[in-house]
């Protein structure tokens, strides 16, 4: 059995890696969905209340993901949802790294 101090720690760094990796997926989420089917390029810049939203739809998803693998009780189905969050919190990591890679490296991005 692990020590209460030790799955303090572990939930803290899963909460961490959780909710900069949902806040990533999120915002790509809510960025395309703004870009796709709302503005494209047609509108530039964005009305000021888009970038807001851009910020606060992936910022609410990121604190709920992190609240959820701070506070929920240890059981099987909850286990099963944190894995989840963190599947698809790697998932926007590794995304969002894709991007980066794309604008430093093959589009020569030097700010």
């Amino acid at each position: 059995m692990t020590s209460p101090a030790r799955t303090r720690r572990l939930r803290v760094a899963a909460a961490a890696v959780a909710a900069v990796g949902i806040y990533c997926l999120a915002y790509q989420f809510v960025f395309y969905s703004l870009w796709r089917f709302l503005f494209g390029e047609e509108v530039w810049p964005w009305p000021p209340w888009s970038l807001w939203l851009l910020v606060i739809l992936p910022a609410v998803a990121a604190v709920a993901a992190a609240a959820f693998v701070l506070a929920a009780r240890l059981s099987p189905g909850n286990l099963w949802l944190a894995a989840g969050l963190g599947g698809l919190a790697l998932l926007g990591l590794l995304r969002y790294a894709a991007r980066v890679w794309k604008l430093v490296v093959q589009l020569g991005f030097h700010p």
